[in-house]
Parts: structure tokens; C-alpha cells; sequence
């Protein structure tokens, strides 16, 4: 049978440090600068001996360094070390669920982070990403891969806006950099349906990759640029969003012409 300890009026649990990993930027809670993990729960903090986990419940807060989750209920598994300790491997957080950092915050229902992996993913309603200059929306899950990965994966209509530009596609890998001190954006890959917006094209492409520094989106396969009544087609493409310019190239495409394709509508004569 569990063991069950209850504590009640904002109880305070602190766990020992999780295991070394490397430190990134942004939400990484595998090794932010060392020390415990603090637990605060309105409703009382359940420990199950057997199940080697604790249960907070009731505006539940996990924080270790300057990275903070909370959720409605907030669960702990824990294995025990050779020097008599205890090491956190998993969390999983369910209910309104946020994770922020001085620089970033991630928004879901429900989600977990798997500390061995430095891997945190979030599922439910409007799942987001936002840094201090970007933000990354998804419709069915998004992941934030901590350590000396340092990427968000966000999956089903995702969409990425970055220095007042829009990526869209099935699949959105945004991969950050933290040189000045904050967790920006510095590419993006785009699978599986891509749209890029610009204040005069709409340009659709199979799978693209985005050089945020530069501005310049390489697009291939199927791709389409839309200008009002106009279209071209191509196999491969280039956008540089900071000119508003785009190029457009054939090339070896399966079931299409390796030529790039026109339709320009003229204006009518005005009357």
C-alpha cells in the first residue's frame, strides 16, 4: 500500500537536484544552474512511496534556477541515487499548464518533461511558444528540446512569427540561439505544406528553410507565387521577406514540366 504524506496551506517540498545535463537557454530544467527542485501546492502534496512520484495539487508550482512550471496538478517521478537521494527523471503537468523563464513562456493543457532527454512537450488548446521577439503556435502538439538542442518543434498548422514575418506549415522546427543573451530564432525548417505571407505574395511550397538573420526563405517542391491574379510555378524558390523579392526556378520535379510556368492576367482597359 502507498504511503501517502499530506501537506496542506501552501505546502514547500524540496528534491534534489536533477541530473547533470548541459545548460541552454530558454525552458531547460535538466541542469539551470544546479540545486533542489521547490514544490508549492494550494491543496496538499501527495507522496507515493511505492509509485516513487509526488502528486501536487491545487496551483501547483514546480521551480528550479529562473525555469517555473505550474498547472493545476503536477506530478514527480523520482529514482533513488546510490548516495541516498532522490533524482527526478519525469514531470508531468496537467490543467493550465505554463512554463516560463525570464525570457520564455510555453502555454498548454497538459504536458511532461523528461529530464534524461531535456525534452518538454506540450498538448491541448492554444499551444505557444513566445520568446522576447518570437512566437510559435501549433494545433496538435509542440516540443521544446532543451540541452545542445535548443529547438521547438511545433506539429499541426503550425505557424512561426519572427521579426514581423509568418511561416506556416504542417511541421514548424524552429531552431534558437542565444549569443545576445535571449533565445531567438535563428532558422526554421518547414515541412509538409508551406505558406509564406509577404505584404504583396502569397508563396506555397512543399518544405522550405528560413535564414531569420538574412530573411530569405528557400522553398522546394510545388512551388506557387501568387501576386494578386498572377501565378508562377516552379520546382525550387527563394524569398528574401526583407526586399520583398522572390525567385522562382525550375528543375527535375516528379510529374511536372522542369520549366517555370506564368499566368499573368492583364489589367482591363479602364472604362
Amino acid at each position: 500500500m502507498a504511503i501517502r504524506h499530506w501537506l496542506f496551506l501552501a505546502p514547500l517540498l524540496l528534491l534534489s537536484p536533477l541530473s547533470g545535463m548541459a545548460t541552454a537557454a530558454g525552458l531547460d530544467l535538466s541542469g539551470n544552474g544546479g540545486g533542489p527542485i521547490e514544490v508549492l501546492a494550494d491543496d496538499g502534496i501527495e507522496w507515493e512511496q511505492d509509485k516513487k512520484r509526488f502528486i501536487a495539487r491545487g496551483n501547483a508550482r514546480a521551480s528550479r534556477g529562473n525555469v517555473i512550471t505550474s498547472a493545476d496538478i503536477l506530478t514527480a517521478y523520482y529514482r533513488e541515487t546510490n548516495g541516498g537521494g532522490t533524482d527526478i527523471h519525469r514531470l508531468e503537468a496537467v490543467g493550465d499548464v505554463r512554463i516560463k523563464s525570464e525570457t520564455d513562456t510555453a502555454y498548454g493543457d497538459a504536458g511532461y518533461y523528461d529530464v534524461d532527454r531535456a525534452l518538454l512537450v506540450l498538448t491541448g488548446r492554444d499551444l505557444r511558444l513566445e520568446t522576447a521577439t518570437d512566437k510559435i503556435y501549433a494545433r496538435d502538439s509542440l516540443e521544446y528540446w532543451g540541452g545542445t538542442v535548443n529547438a521547438a518543434v511545433a506539429r499541426g498548422a503550425a505557424r512561426a512569427v519572427s521579426q514581423g514575418k509568418t511561416l506556416e506549415a504542417g511541421i514548424l522546427t524552429a531552431f534558437f540561439s542565444d549569443k545576445t543573451g535571449k533565445n531567438e530564432i535563428s532558422e526554421v525548417k518547414a515541412e509538409g505544406g508551406v505558406t509564406v505571407r509577404t505584404d504583396s505574395e502569397v508563396i506555397k511550397a512543399d518544405n522550405g528553410l528560413y535564414d531569420v538573420k538574412k530573411g530569405i526563405v528557400d522553398l522546394v517542391g510545388n512551388v506557387r507565387i501568387t501576386r494578386g491574379k498572377n501565378q508562377l510555378n516552379g520546382a525550387r524558390g527563394q524569398v528574401n521577406l526583407n526586399t520583398g523579392k522572390s525567385r522562382l526556378f525550375g528543375g527535375a520535379q516528379t510529374g511536372s514540366s522542369s520549366r517555370v510556368k506564368g499566368m499573368l492576367v492583364p489589367k482591363k482597359p479602364t472604362e
